[in-house]
């Protein structure tokens, strides 16, 4: 892979199983590293922002407050903004994940990517 930034739009189940796993080296522990070492850089939206804020929030993940406001702050201080976005006709299984899609699909001129661990709520396509 070309060394420098990825920048990718990552759903909020990323987030949530890298706060609460207890394994340092699974998957989304390493994404959390690349965010925080700048090599992969978030793509958010208004939208995006407001559900992280509620999901990490969730009593039942016993998130510190802390810990996530701290994380989503810095989340706030490295990302890409993304507030135009382009229509989308295609209906979701989730449809709270339509904002994701969205910014994905409206990022193509960054050659962005999306992260997710439900990679079967999203469609499959190949967009460069």
């Amino acid at each position: 892979m070309k060394q420098g930034k990825i920048y990718a739009i990552i759903d909020t189940n990323v987030f949530v199983s890298a706060f609460i796993t207890r394994n340092k080296e699974s998957p989304v522990v390493k994404i959390l590293n690349l965010i925080r070492a700048q090599k992969i850089i978030p793509i958010v939206s208004k939208e995006i922002v407001e559900e992280y804020k509620q999901v990490l929030s969730r009593p039942k993940f016993k998130i510190e407050p802390n810990h996530f406001e701290d994380f989503i702050e810095y989340i706030l201080s490295i990302s890409v903004s993304s507030s135009d976005l382009i229509p989308l006709t295609e209906i979701l299984p989730d449809p709270k994940d339509i904002v994701f899609y969205a910014v994905t699909i409206s990022s193509q001129d960054k050659k962005s990517i999306l992260i997710t661990g439900n990679t079967k709520h999203f469609p499959v396509k190949t967009l460069f």
